[in-house]
């Protein structure tokens, strides 16, 4: 047994099964939020899609060093929860910006070009 910074003894890898289980727990309930939609430009919606992916990227990695260091004693408990919660915020943004991306259409591409 391995003792957490959380205050109890766990599985090693307990405290990573809770961080992922809390990601994606707030995952999907910020997918399922109604959103409103905004029509982007061609360009701006791949740059949108990128910027987006990078940002859950990198909160998906800061969230792994985070769960290591916790796992390993590098880090206190309420340290990892701000980190941890500072991330689920950035996915948040990242799935919002997602959410409310409408890509252009055809029709409406042509419109502002004539």
């Amino acid at each position: 047994m391995v003792a957490t910074s959380w205050g109890g003894a766990g599985r090693p890898g307990g405290a990573r099964s809770v961080v992922v289980a809390a990601v994606l727990t707030a995952t999907l309930t910020a997918t399922s939020a109604c959103t409103v939609a905004s029509r982007q430009q061609p360009g701006q919606a791949s740059a949108s899609v990128a910027d987006a992916l990078v940002e859950a990227r990198s909160a998906a990695e800061t969230t792994r060093l985070t769960v290591d260091l916790l796992a390993r004693g590098r880090v206190t408990g309420p340290v990892a929860d701000t980190a941890l919660l500072d991330q689920l915020d950035a996915l948040d943004e990242a799935d919002r910006a997602l959410t409310t991306l409408v890509p252009p259409d055809a029709t409406s591409s042509d419109q502002r070009r004539g």
